[in-house]
């Protein structure tokens, strides 16, 4: 990700977030954590963070966590790519393009308590 220099960084907004836990069983738990922001200068900028685990517990010891985090922004932020030519070369120079709206991010996690 590279600093968009359209897109002003500090702006007034409204932030909603939710962190709930809930013991399912006697060795499984649910995580959800859900974070949305609105920027009030821009209402089209809108972000969202959606993380949901289910950590099951192996042993004393070890735990096994499941999770899915979701990552979702109405306006994208930017890379920087390599410019090539019409014939394959590098041109020595690289352009800004937006990344996609939706990120998802799934990790299985083994948790070792000592």
């Amino acid at each position: 990700m590279v600093k968009n220099p359209f897109v002003k960084n500090n702006f007034p907004g409204l932030r909603f977030t939710y962190n709930f836990w809930h013991n399912l069983t006697a060795s499984t738990d649910f995580e959800s954590i859900f974070i949305a922001d609105w920027n009030l200068d821009n209402s089209k900028d809108v972000r969202i963070d959606f993380y949901n685990a289910l950590p099951i517990k192996i042993s004393e010891v070890f735990s096994l966590k499941p999770s899915l985090q979701l990552l979702w922004r109405n306006e994208p932020s930017l890379t920087e790519i390599d410019l090539f030519g019409s014939n394959g070369t590098p041109a020595g120079t690289t352009v800004l393009t937006p990344l996609k709206k939706l990120d998802s991010l799934f990790s299985l996690t083994l948790v070792v308590k000592i």
